[in-house]
């Protein structure tokens, strides 16, 4: 028995464990800030490897912070272009970015993406949330087997001195 599980699993008619890509970590810093400062806040990535495409939605307390610019971009044909920017009043921004080369892109763990930057509103005292969600946008991570892998998102923010 314990043979054709290993036949089914070469020939690809059976899952194999341990082998694929448990997934990829996109973290967001903590950072402080004063009312009325613009601060941003890291994108950062672990596991990135032979990374085709990922798509997501960045989610913050629109209380506490105004969405003001994405820069530092740190993925090959990442611009601005790839950011839906037309719900940043609502604390939402789409994020859909594809390896134009289908080559698959690797970074170190802790490498950062892109930077987001805001302009702190109000909150003293508070902790902004800084997050991702699957609204609008869902999570999808796609690497060079074109196998969709998993998102593991960490939250971040802004604490409001």
């Amino acid at each position: 028995m314990r043979y054709t599980i290993v036949l089914l699993a070469l020939v690809g008619l059976f899952p194999t464990f341990g082998s694929a890509q448990d997934g990829v970590t996109l973290a967001l810093g903590t950072e402080s800030a004063e009312v009325g400062e613009t601060i941003c806040v890291p994108v950062t990535v672990a596991d990135f490897r032979n990374i085709l495409s990922m798509q997501y939605t960045l989610q913050w307390d629109q209380r506490f912070l105004e969405f003001e610019t994405i820069s530092d971009f740190g993925l090959p044909w990442l611009s601005g272009n790839n950011f839906g920017t037309q719900k940043t009043a609502e604390g939402l921004l789409t994020v859909v970015w594809i390896d134009n080369s289908l080559q698959g892109v690797t970074k170190m763990d802790g490498q950062p993406v892109f930077t987001i930057c805001f302009k702190v509103t109000g909150g003293r005292g508070q902790k902004a949330y800084v997050g991702f969600t699957e609204n609008p946008t869902p999570f999808e991570v796609v690497n060079k087997q074109e196998k969709v892998v998993n998102l593991n998102p960490v939250a971040g923010g802004v604490n409001v001195k």
